[in-house]
């Protein structure tokens, strides 16, 4: 196997050498150390091509890695000063960030498929991140974001775990039982943001619910574990998430046609920006107002939404969730009578 294809990994293995404040690295150490990480490889490399990595690593165009020679008697190790930089904290160069401009340039082009739209929202975001604008230039567009939200840490740990079909032992702590953690089996299965938070779908080990809702900034702990996955069978995009908002289903809920007047005000918005993929417009009337449909399950998000412009929705039906609205919406109203 050619030497350039297993650059990172022996970047990696140096990276940690050089950072180990314990241990002195002479450069036959760091042959050994890189030749243990390729083994499962079937390769090994030299003394010249330890040498053109480290070349490498220093260089403008690599990570330039502040790499100090130390003499010991005849022989030279090598650590970094300061011995905390790691190639991990250092900006791109600009080899890599040409490369990385190159495929956000690829990706722009896949924007015009329909199944590809929600890059039109995220590579702004990507750009604008990384620099690509002009240094002197001002930030010109602003995202809505929690940067104080404590969950983001999982997000990886996660994806990868689903990725590879990995079970997880998860400490967890929800909002109803705030006096203890508990502790339990995992098989995770789909990862889903919603308001700002994101929420990780999977089954309980300990539990026969065919799937379980973890908030990321609920738990506490995650490691791996020794049992084997087990996939959910449920089609989580066609089936799952199609008929309801947000993250909450209730199985013995049934999905609904719900007719909803909407104020002549809030019409436009509710057209541009639908409540839900089911939405339609079912009557325009004069005075500008409109009556849509939804077909979904009525579940608390639902409800919450048409709750924060109360005063320009109208539930017409069906008289469960009619009446549901009523009493929040009554009981909201006492709390601000004198």
């Amino acid at each position: 196997m050619p030497t350039n294809k297993n650059a990172l990994l022996r970047y990696q293995v140096l990276n940690n050498c050089f950072g180990n404040p314990y241990r002195k690295y002479f450069i036959q150490d760091l042959i050994a150390a890189v030749n243990d990480a390729l083994a499962d490889e079937g390769c090994k490399v030299g003394r010249s091509q330890i040498y053109n990595d480290i070349k490498y690593m220093e260089s403008e165009l690599g990570y330039r890695a502040p790499i100090k020679r130390l003499r010991e008697g005849h022989k030279v190790y090598m650590r970094y000063d300061p011995i905390d930089f790691s190639i991990h904290k250092t900006p791109l160069g600009p080899k890599e960030n040409a490369q990385l401009e190159d495929a956000l340039n690829i990706l722009e082009r896949l924007e015009s498929f329909q199944s590809f739209d929600w890059l039109t929202e995220l590579l702004p975001k990507i750009k604008q991140k990384l620099g690509f604008a002009r240094p002197e230039q001002a930030s010109i567009i602003f995202f809505d974001e929690n940067k104080d939200y404590q969950g983001l840490e999982h997000l990886r740990p996660l994806f990868t775990a689903i990725k590879e079909e990995q079970c997880l032992r998860i400490a967890y702590q929800s909002f109803r039982e705030e006096s203890g953690k508990e502790e339990f089996n995992f098989h995770p299965q789909v990862l889903k943001q919603y308001n700002k938070r994101w929420f990780v779908f999977g089954r309980d080990e300990d539990r026969d619910f065919d799937y379980r809702n973890l908030a990321l900034d609920r738990i506490h702990k995650l490691e791996d574990s020794l049992l084997a996955y087990k996939k959910v069978e449920i089609d989580w995009e066609n089936d799952f998430f199609k008929d309801i908002i947000g993250v909450s289903k209730d199985w013995e809920q049934q999905k609904e046609v719900i007719e909803i007047w909407v104020a002549a005000e809030q019409a436009p918005y509710t057209e541009s920006k639908p409540i839900h993929s089911s939405q339609k417009l079912l009557e325009r009337r004069e005075d500008g107002s409109i009556v849509i449909s939804l077909e979904l399950r009525p579940n608390y998000e639902l409800q919450q939404q048409l709750l924060m412009a109360a005063e320009k929705y109208k539930v017409l039906s069906p008289a469960s969730l009619q009446t549901l609205l009523y009493h929040r919406l009554k009981k909201a109203v006492e709390r601000y009578e004198p």
